[in-house]
């Protein structure tokens, strides 16, 4: 087994604290991550979970490992997708006969084994439209229809690491697991250009008020081409649609400065602007959690595959875990500058003006130039500010000890 890593990834001083780290109930905040990657099995994978956080390893669904840790809660390994998992449990459930009473009440041909064209139109779900070059090869396998999909899916659907939510304090334990995944050659979304694999964060809101809600997305979307070109979003992430930028129209929206919408409004507002998953900050989660019936009804989307939780769920880094130079830590800090930036309500109001001059103004677009650059000088601006104050505060205080 390798020894857990000590190298400067690891740190916790490289983790910034939140500006607001208590959650509703007034405990510390807490962050889910979702991780996305190849080139290691799924058991090896689940080994480096338990090397890393202990705990106890029991299988939970034919594509799924569960480590349950004292500590923390539950982490799961997994082949990503819950349409792969979906899929592997119906040819489970074919294989044991579970399928074919509803198949002769219904008329319908009951299948003795799968087929290659089962394993072809099961591939063509999983995959999607834009991978079904991939379709021949799960044509002329010759394993069982579960085999074929497991070794097919591995091609391009990645393993992900799914974390309980963890405390700032593990998040160095966290990174220590990514060295170690590193170490073992795992690959992340550089390594071929199919991988359009990301890593999620799912950071506990500290307020269900919904002008906080949209305070946070009004900083997002301040941040966003500064956050996109800071970590340099792979093309397949962006041509897959996975991490779509929010329509201009509901940009001027939110930023508007008398946008000030009940919680069911600023819903409402989102699903008709945005009826997908595929945002970089996806509120659905949150949405569903805050408003579960007024969600259920909801036609724009599958709610099915929405899990509610009082989380904003950010999709936007990519998992370059097969880059020596990556870790978490760039990406959570970054993910604290927007938060930052939502309660800082006056840096926030002037930010949300120049950008909607910017968007609306030919002029305004000549005299700013890049947004993201601009929006990196605000930021760095602000942390200038935050660093005086630290200095001054020190300095009263061992001026305080001296008296």
């Amino acid at each position: 087994m390798l020894s857990v890593p000590t190298n400067s990834n690891c740190s916790s001083d490289l983790f910034h604290q939140s500006p607001q780290p208590e959650n509703l109930q007034g405990r510390p905040r807490k962050v889910g991550f979702e991780l996305e990657l190849s080139g290691i099995k799924l058991r090896p994978l689940a080994d480096e979970i338990v090397s890393v956080f202990g705990g106890r390893l029991t299988p939970h669904a034919p594509l799924c490992l569960e480590i349950e840790t004292e500590d923390y809660g539950v982490f799961r390994a997994e082949l990503d997708s819950q349409m792969v998992q979906k899929a592997a449990e119906e040819i489970s459930d074919k294989g044991r006969g579970k399928d074919r009473d509803k198949d002769r009440e219904k008329g319908r041909e009951v299948p003795q084994k799968a087929s290659a064209d089962d394993e072809g139109s099961l591939f063509s779900s999983l995959m999607g439209e834009p991978r079904r070059w991939y379709r021949s090869a799960s044509r002329q396998a010759s394993k069982t229809a579960s085999t074929v999909m497991t070794g097919v899916a591995e091609i391009v659907v990645p393993y992900e690491i799914v974390t309980p939510p963890l405390p700032l304090s593990a998040f160095p334990k966290l990174a220590a697991l990514v060295d170690r995944l590193h170490m073992l050659e795992a690959e992340g979304t550089r390594a071929s250009f199919v991988n359009a694999f990301g890593m999620h964060l799912n950071p506990e809101i500290y307020s269900d008020e919904a002008d906080e809600i949209r305070d946070v997305l009004r900083a997002f979307l301040l941040l966003y081409p500064y956050l996109k070109a800071e970590m340099e979003i792979d093309l397949s992430r962006r041509v897959l649609t996975y991490i779509d930028p929010f329509p201009k129209d509901y940009v001027q929206l939110v930023l508007s400065a008398d946008y000030a919408p009940e919680l069911q409004r600023l819903i409402e507002d989102y699903l008709t602007f945005n009826p997908t998953r595929n945002r970089a900050l996806d509120l659905l989660p949150l949405f569903a959690h805050l408003a579960p019936d007024y969600m259920a009804g909801r036609s724009e989307v599958d709610m099915s595959l929405v899990k509610p939780r009082p989380t904003f769920h950010y999709r936007l880094p990519n998992c370059e875990i097969d880059n020596p130079c990556w870790n978490i830590h760039r990406d959570w800090n970054l993910w604290v500058e927007v938060e930052r930036l939502a309660l800082d309500k006056p840096r926030l109001a002037r930010l949300s003006e120049d950008y909607l001059a910017f968007l609306t103004g030919p002029l305004n677009r000549l005299f700013v130039g890049d947004w993201a650059a601009h929006a990196e000088k605000n930021v760095a601006a602000a942390a200038a500010v935050r660093r005086a104050g630290e200095t001054d505060e020190s300095a009263t205080e061992e001026k305080d000890d001296r008296q």
